[in-house]
């Protein structure tokens, strides 16, 4: 398992590119419902939450778009580099 603050970190890092996605609040907004879900669920579980691979969802194509921002910058930064 990834160590939280590494996690944190490269989350970060990622965020600084919500302002380059087309809708943002599109991404963002199902992920904080699905972390108040989250949140809540283990509050009052006792067991195993079964539903938690739904809920990642929402987080998973927030980072997945993120993390395309970010390539997509970085090519064109280094595709820059290469024309000079």
């Amino acid at each position: 398992m990834t160590e939280p603050d590494e996690v944190r970190q490269r989350v970060l890092g990622l965020f600084g590119f919500v302002e380059d996605l087309e809708q943002p609040e599109r991404l963002i907004l199902p992920v904080l419902l699905d972390a108040v879900v989250i949140v809540e669920a283990y509050r009052r579980a006792r067991h195993q939450v079964i539903h938690l691979p739904e809920l990642t969802h929402s987080v998973d194509e927030l980072l997945r778009e993120l993390d395309i921002v970010r390539k997509t910058k970085e090519w064109a930064g280094s595709a820059e580099g290469q024309r000079l």
